[in-house]
């Protein structure tokens, strides 16, 4: 899910509607978590981070063992609880920003007591067992893409299910023509568009109507995909945009928005 512009580095706004479509499918990854090392991946440029980045780095900050922590093992648990506390303060702070969905990644009972702490259970889609301290990129990716393709799947699902509540509701505009209107008006709470879809066009009689722009005529009004900028409309409004498989929005034709009212 995207948020409001106002949420986004302006770099990020124009990195976004210049590759839409690519763009789409890093969403769909959101942010990754190894529960080796401190690692958050996402979408965005990397942020600095003051928080340690591997459990090893606990080991400096606490006093020399004494009593309680004479036994190893139990050392070693509280190093462990102390780097996933800090972990998932630092992945709060990332989904205040990017409200993105969380994939973890490491081992079983690393990733078991990280269940149970967490407080950002409600953004985690997906937990990965291995051990990927030393994994590339390219390994990461391919250890997800079951998970995302599952993930995205039911998800479609579920925005297909709120489309039909919305339209039982008379709170679903579908089409360009509509889409667009509202979204002047900002009304648009949630804007759901097929990945590859465009729509060239030029403005009518007014800033809230469009017209499907031919090609071959020469229009002073005319531009170049709408879906651009109907996005930006709903994001600077304060809604929310989505993107869909190709083809799942044929029978709302390509595309379509949930109204507040």
């Amino acid at each position: 899910m995207i948020r409001p512009s106002t949420d986004l580095p302006s770099n990020v706004w124009n990195r976004f509607k210049r590759h839409r479509g690519a763009i789409a499918g890093m969403f769909i990854f959101g942010i990754l978590i190894i529960l080796c090392t401190f690692a958050f991946l996402s979408p965005f440029d990397s942020e600095k981070s003051n928080l340690p980045e591997n459990i090893d780095a606990y080991e400096r900050d606490m006093p020399e063992r004494v009593g309680k922590f004479s036994d190893q093992h139990a050392h070693r648990e509280v190093l462990l609880w102390k780097f996933i506390h800090h972990m998932d303060e630092g992945l709060s702070l990332v989904l205040n920003a990017y409200p993105l969905p969380v994939f973890a990644l490491g081992p079983p009972k690393v990733l078991g007591n990280f269940k149970k702490m967490t407080k950002n259970q409600k953004s985690l889609v997906g937990y990965v067992h291995g051990n990927y301290e030393d994994a590339s990129m390219t390994e990461i990716i391919s250890a997800i893409k079951p998970y995302i393709a599952e993930w995205q799947k039911i998800k479609q699902q579920s925005i297909l299910q709120e489309l039909d509540e919305a339209a039982s509701r008379h709170q679903l505009d579908m089409g360009m023509k509509s889409v667009w209107e509202t979204a002047t008006h900002k009304n648009g709470r949630l804007l759901i568009v097929e990945r590859d879809f465009i729509y060239p066009a030029h403005l009518g009689d007014g800033p809230e109507h469009i017209y499907k722009q031919d090609l071959t005529e020469p229009n002073l009004f005319y531009i170049k995909d709408a879906v651009d900028d109907v996005m930006e409309k709903i994001l600077n409004s304060g809604g929310d945009v989505e993107f869909v498989d190709n083809g799942l929005l044929a029978a709302f034709d390509h595309i379509a928005l949930i109204r507040y009212h």
